[in-house]
């Protein structure tokens, strides 16, 4: 009886561990939390560059200006923009493919791709803050994820070891690109549609002979 009053106990002892280590976000994403000592990405005195991969896709290069321009408003100057040619100095925000340090961190925790499921990885410590996948999708949804979630305040604190790990279908998301196509077709379709209209009836309504206008309406 002891030595199952002694196991359970063990066991109580390790709950809080294994709670510590990840819990499961509202999204379905990993969440790692509190596994080392605050950090601040950003605010504070503290303005991280961002470094940028050459092989960032384009739709994903399109939020790092919107990331940009989120700390552009929260630190009152555009953070540094550059590439890991240059030598580290301070905080960083690393996007994509690069010889950072806290790259390789979170490539570590980075899957293979397997079939249809693509995953990103963002990942925090003292260097600052990588995002990393391994489907141009991912990075895109990646990207928008880290400027929703964690540019939303005057300043960024957080544990380092933090990492975010989401899941996306490549197979869904195609389909939603192809629809959000389709629709962007057909709305300009539409705003052409009521240009020539327009065009059409400013001059319709010069016309002052009643026949002339009977016959223009008929046509």
């Amino acid at each position: 009886m002891k030595k199952i009053v002694a196991g359970l106990l063990f066991i109580a002892m390790l709950l809080p561990a294994f709670a510590a280590c990840s819990k499961r976000n509202k999204n379905g994403s990993d969440t790692a939390v509190k596994l080392g000592p605050e950090v601040t990405i950003y605010g504070e005195g503290v303005s991280p560059t961002v470094i940028q991969s050459s092989s960032i896709p384009s739709a994903a290069a399109d939020v790092v200006m919107n990331v940009r321009g989120t700390l552009r408003t929260r630190l009152g100057a555009a953070p540094k923009l550059g590439s890991d040619t240059v030598a580290k100095e301070g905080v960083e925000l690393v996007f994509g493919e690069t010889n950072r340090d806290i790259t390789a961190r979170a490539k570590a925790l980075l899957p293979t791709l397997d079939g249809d499921e693509a995953t990103y990885v963002i990942y925090f410590n003292e260097d600052g803050a990588a995002v990393v996948w391994n489907h141009e999708y991912a990075a895109e949804v990646g990207m928008q994820y880290f400027l929703d979630n964690y540019l939303t305040a005057a300043t960024l604190k957080i544990p380092a070891g933090t990492r975010s790990i989401g899941h996306l279908s490549i197979s869904a998301y195609a389909e939603e690109l192809r629809a959000a196509a389709e629709e962007k077709a057909r709305r300009e379709e539409e705003k052409r549609q009521a240009r020539i209209e327009e065009e059409y009836a400013s001059r319709f309504n010069v016309i002052s002979d009643p026949t002339v206008r009977t016959a223009v309406k008929d046509f």
